[in-house]
């Protein structure tokens, strides 16, 4: 009882990353840019969803399968998003290639002492 329990606990948490990765790209489409994102994390959660695919598929395992299907998808998603991105950032054909800041909830910054911008404190804009 306890093992098919974890087992479908697993199962469930493995289909949420992999919609978490897909959440990811499509943020990363939204912003234009992909700068801030780790393509080597992406590349090894690439891996891992195949090394697990493929032993689930030796092993008859038709859960893992699934969900390592589905993680395959989510994270090869977000790598090619990514690449694309961050290829067309630095051939500068990406319009929007940088984060934009909204005015509203933008922080000013002031300072301590005016000369010195290493004793800066962010304040909020009100």
């Amino acid at each position: 009882m306890f093992t098919q329990s974890l087992a479908l606990a697993a199962a469930v948490l493995g289909v949420v990353q992999s919609l978490t990765l897909l959440g990811q790209a499509r943020t990363l489409k939204r912003i234009g840019s992909a700068r801030e994102v780790s393509l080597p994390f992406l590349g090894l959660a690439v891996l891992c969803s195949i090394a697990w695919l493929l032993y689930g598929s030796l092993h008859g395992d038709p859960a893992l399968v699934a969900v390592n299907a589905v993680g395959l998808t989510g994270a090869a998603t977000t790598l090619i998003t990514a690449v694309r991105l961050r290829a067309a950032d630095s051939a500068g054909t990406q319009p929007g290639g940088r984060l934009t800041e909204n005015p509203a909830t933008t922080k000013a910054i002031t300072y301590d002492q005016p000369r010195n911008p290493q004793f800066a404190v962010a304040a909020l804009t009100a």
